[in-house]
């Protein structure tokens, strides 16, 4: 029997605890949400039914008669340092509408709901809102909004300096659009959430879960976007008519995508044809990208609207579908697996691990890793995911990686063993 069949099927003896490492992974990129609060300067609170908006210096038992009414208000009245714990009910309207004032600077101001996704937003606008943390919410809109381009979340006039996370969103078919970012975003970063699931409004016409894009002249470019450890995900085609899409992004420079899980997704935009913004400074690493799963058509993430691209860095991704771009200017793909798709012109290649193609010296092209035994439980392409892309012990991404250029850490977090580097975003550990 071949070696490397040897080694693969070594690897069955470990694979019973496939399931609970992938428990234990989403486990880990929601656990900050358990920690102990930092002590704030003040404490709010919040209800849906309001009363005097008290600031209390010191974090105070929960009182109605002392709530603040919306998280607005609670906006209006936190100083720096502050927090606002929301109490469990739904939010919605103008409440939900945090605007520019001035005196919130850093450190800024937490708005937090008091038990994960029990305070639910049916709709938050941040409208030059800047040094503010959104988290822990449930995000479920409500089929009547229609303002805001149907965007459950809108970020816009300069909003900087804003951190979302710990959401969890499910918009259902009710609206087009998840989370909308336009008119000069600085510094906004997503993480540890769950965005899902069926963008559109249920009649036919399709949505994206999460859009990034050029407001216009009058704000300026985004810049400074972050979205790391999130899963973003279910948002199939119901309709051939439908444009259905877990990520569409047209104007942003400095862009990280950091481990992310993006499955059941019928298209990844990462460089739509519309915009002028140069697609500058882009780092995607640590990501994985499942196949179109189950949808009536989707295509491989579409890099393709050959914008001015510089400095990008495409590393120790999973690609089921391989990318689909015009040319391979300004980018260093390095230390990824799965499917390339071709060869780019002009793409500088080291350490990845293809099942299709070979596209430099340090390359290597294995079908193992555009099938199901490299990983511990992947999936065929017409299922529904998530799958687990964890190395099987022996796998050919294990100690294919570039030592010179590896993460520090891996899509899980946890830290690569030092010595070596596997290719793709998760490193294979002693003891699974």
């Amino acid at each position: 029997m071949p070696r490397k069949t040897v080694r693969l099927a070594a690897a069955a003896a470990v694979a019973i605890v496939a399931a609970g490492l992938a428990a234990w992974a989403w486990s880990e990129l929601r656990k900050p949400d358990a920690r102990p609060l930092e002590p704030p300067r003040a404490q709010l609170w919040v209800d849906p039914d309001g009363g005097s908006c008290e600031r209390h210096a010191q974090p105070v038992t929960y009182v109605s008669a002392d709530a603040c009414g919306s998280l607005a208000a609670a906006w209006s009245k936190a100083r720096p340092g502050d927090r606002a714990l929301v109490r469990p009910g739904r939010y919605r309207g103008e409440g939900n509408t945090l605007r520019a004032r001035t005196g919130a600077a850093a450190p800024g101001v937490v708005i937090r709901s008091e038990r994960r996704g029990a305070a639910v937003l049916e709709e938050l606008t941040l409208l030059g809102a800047a040094h503010l943390i959104v988290d822990g919410f449930g995000v479920i809109p409500d089929t009547s909004i229609v303002d805001n381009n149907d965007k459950v979340i809108d970020l816009g006039e300069r909003a900087h300096d804003v951190v979302l996370q710990h959401l969890d969103m499910d918009l259902g078919g009710a609206v087009r659009d998840g989370l909308g970012v336009s008119g000069g975003i600085r510094r906004l970063r997503v993480a540890a959430s769950d965005l899902c699931c069926n963008a559109g409004n249920g009649a036919g016409i399709g949505g994206k879960l999460v859009q990034i894009q050029d407001a216009g002249g009058a704000f300026g470019p985004n810049a400074g976007v972050t979205f790391d450890g999130n899963r973003i995900h279910t948002n199939l085609q119901r309709g051939s008519g439908d444009h259905m899409e877990c990520l569409y992004i047209s104007s942003v420079t400095q862009l990280t995508l950091s481990r992310n899980h993006f499955f059941d997704c019928a298209l990844n935009t990462l460089e739509a044809p519309f915009g002028s913004v140069p697609q500058v400074d882009w780092v995607i690493e640590n990501n994985v990208f499942e196949a179109a799963d189950g949808g009536l058509g989707g295509v491989p993430p579409d890099l393709s609207g050959c914008h001015t691209r510089q400095g990008w860095i495409v590393q120790y991704n999973y690609f089921a579908q391989g990318f689909d771009a015009c040319d391979g200017a300004g980018m260093v793909i390095r230390g990824n697996v799965g499917r390339s798709g071709a060869c780019l012109p002009e793409a500088e290649y080291s350490h990845n691990v293809w099942s299709d193609v070979q596209c430099s010296s340090t390359d290597r092209q294995d079908p193992a890793v555009g099938g199901t035994a490299a990983y511990r439980r992947a999936t065929a392409p017409e299922a529904r995911g998530p799958a687990d892309y964890r190395p099987m012990p022996g796998a050919p991404q294990v100690d294919a990686g570039d030592p010179a250029h590896c993460p520090e850490r891996d899509r899980d977090g946890r830290k690569r063993p030092p010595g070596r580097c596997d290719a793709g975003p998760y490193a294979l550990h002693s003891g699974g």
